[in-house]
């Protein structure tokens, strides 16, 4: 009779047990969702300021600003600018660390890539051939 009493009492102990266990998961639980609607906040603030910042960059870098301060430096002022199909690509294709919007760009790059990869290799190769025919 004993035996009975202490079974069931251990199992009644066992339930409360988890059941304050899910009573703390919960809480943690609400202080994770809250600390996380926090962080997404400060992510917004930050993504707006990174895009403020953005513009400004751009607007500091933009060749008419350069010229004009040029300028002011006592430098002669620019009459036309001179763009090369090439490097302007691939200035647009560098000049952001986020997406490349355009994909011809992106193609261009990646076969100027690995065109210099496959020259690196050749010219390896070629160096290695004759170092082994020299010998």
């Amino acid at each position: 009779m004993n035996r009975p009493k202490f079974i069931v009492g251990v199992l009644l102990s066992i339930i409360i047990a988890f059941y304050l266990f899910q009573v703390y998961l919960q809480a943690e639980l609400g202080v994770l969702a809250f600390e996380y609607s926090d962080l997404k906040e400060q992510i917004g603030i930050i993504k707006q300021k990174n895009t403020i910042l953005h513009e400004k960059v751009l607007k500091e870098k933009s060749l008419t600003n350069i010229n004009k301060k040029a300028v002011e430096m006592g430098f002669i002022p620019a009459n036309y600018y001179y763009f090369t199909r090439t490097q302007n690509r691939l200035n647009r294709a560098y000049d952001t660390k986020s997406e490349i919007k355009n994909k011809s760009d992106l193609k261009q790059l990646n076969f100027l890539k690995r065109s210099v990869f496959f020259l690196v290799v050749f010219g390896v190769g070629v160096l290695l051939y004759r170092r082994s025919v020299r010998r």
